[in-house]
């Protein structure tokens, strides 16, 4: 009786000390120099546990702007606290002509052969190694030439991305042919006169298409049907009156696969947001469209 007396306590002394049996919280990481040499913005929700899942947002600048740019703009750079989850802004290359900006190779704003795919697929799992990112809901919201990259970022690494959304970004040509399913948000204003809503051609020469039939190609890649309906507008654009954001989404796709686009009826390439309600539709899309692959 004694040694099952001693072998008991011993086990129980153990199991006390071994990893998500004890009540104490684990300690939280202090670390926010992410990217190498780049400037990443990176905000971590106040209420962050680091013994649970947490999402993580990779937001994606325009072209010549920053990382904190394209937080202040849109309001993401509060979505850290109000949403718990971990918003990343990394920046792109300074190029040839002084600017940074993502390499998509024949865009428009190339200036530089960096591979970016890798950069950020690696700022990923860099980030994943000092907090506890939930892996199954990782997001990348991009703007422009961040929009493309958030698209490129589809095509070739749908396996770390449960969705993207690009505000101004198009898809580019019929190319790509993403290896597995991925959530798809398009944000495009009737009035941008950069971006068209209706398709055009870069300055480079090469073709983009037009917002809705991008997204009827991602509809083909993602294997949808062709089921197209219309959701509740939105009220995001603080400039214009209204609930100016029309939403259309695929009904015919896979479980926790979205294919939407909201239009911004009058809106430009450069919206001013609600910082208060953009990001959390924002992530409300994610959470509910682009749920766990």
């Amino acid at each position: 009786m004694p040694q099952i007396f001693i072998s008991l306590l011993a086990l129980n002394l153990f199991l006390a000390g071994a990893p998500g049996c004890s009540d104490a919280p684990l300690e939280r990481p202090d670390q926010v120099d992410f990217g190498g040499d780049r400037v990443v913005q990176i905000a971590v929700p106040k209420d962050y546990d680091h013994g649970k899942k947490t999402p993580l947002l990779i937001a994606l600048h325009g072209y010549s702007v920053t990382g904190y740019v394209v937080l202040a703009i849109t309001g993401l750079r509060d979505l850290n606290d109000v949403e718990n989850v971990i918003v990343a802004a990394p920046e792109g290359v300074i190029g040839d002509d002084g600017a940074p900006s993502w390499n998509i190779e024949g865009t428009c704003c190339n200036q530089h052969d960096t591979d970016d795919v890798a950069y950020i697929v690696g700022l990923v799992e860099e980030i994943s190694s000092v907090y506890n990112v939930d892996r199954d809901r990782v997001y990348v919201f991009g703007h422009s030439n961040g929009g493309l990259m958030a698209y490129h970022l589809a095509c070739e690494r749908p396996d770390v991305f449960a969705g993207i959304a690009s505000l101004a970004g198009p898809t580019v040509g019929d190319s790509c042919q993403p290896s597995e399913p991925i959530s798809i948000l398009h944000i495009q204003g009737t009035e941008d006169d950069s971006i068209s809503i209706d398709g055009g051609t870069f300055s480079t020469g090469v073709p983009y298409l037009g917002s809705f039939a991008g997204l009827e190609t991602w509809a083909n890649h993602n294997g949808c049907g062709d089921d197209w309906q219309d959701g509740t507008p939105l009220d995001i654009e603080i400039d214009l009156p209204g609930a100016e954001t029309t939403v259309t989404n695929n009904a015919s796709c896979p479980p926790d696969i979205g294919i939407e686009m909201w239009t911004i009826e009058g809106g430009g390439h450069n919206p001013g947001f609600h910082q208060d309600d953009f990001p959390s539709e924002l992530f409300r899309w994610f959470s509910f469209s682009a749920q766990q692959k």
